[in-house]
């Protein structure tokens, strides 16, 4: 096995590889960082090449939480609180503000309204081409993983 042949972090997806290992990562996400560690590179070659995709890691953390935010809150009977504390935020109040950044709802209200028409976010790596990120409305990323 050559150098060449264990470098996975050259494909054309590594928003994708980032995205999944995110996901898999469970409870406490890594820190950018640690991500990098794990891609065997450098924290800023990590975000240079990140940016050739047109994307930071901010953006992939937060399609990942939301992603996975939108499934507890319609799937589980946890509460907001629970749920923040699961994905790692300090406090309640920060979880509902990044989530209302991202769908334009807060959790409670998303809750009551998106869990009863039965939209789930499925669980893709580049949610259709668009990454969420901050200023994505909840309809872009809806569309997106449509």
């Amino acid at each position: 096995m050559t150098i060449l042949s264990r470098r996975p972090l050259m494909t054309d997806d590594l928003p994708a590889l980032v995205s999944g290992r995110l996901r898999e990562a469970g409870e406490g996400y890594p820190s950018l960082a640690r991500m990098a560690a794990c891609l065997c590179m450098s924290p800023r070659t990590l975000k240079r090449r990140l940016r050739a995709h047109g994307v930071r890691f901010r953006q992939l953390l937060d399609g990942v939480r939301f992603r996975e935010s939108a499934q507890l809150l319609e799937q589980s009977d946890l509460t907001v609180e629970q749920i923040a504390l699961r994905l790692g935020y300090s406090s309640p109040a920060n979880f509902s503000r990044a989530f209302r950044r991202w769908s334009g709802h807060a959790p409670g209200a998303y809750r009551r309204t998106e869990a009863l028409r039965g939209w789930s976010p499925a669980p893709t790596p580049s949610m259709g081409g668009q990454h969420a990120g901050p200023s994505d409305s909840f309809e872009a990323i809806r569309a997106g993983l449509n």
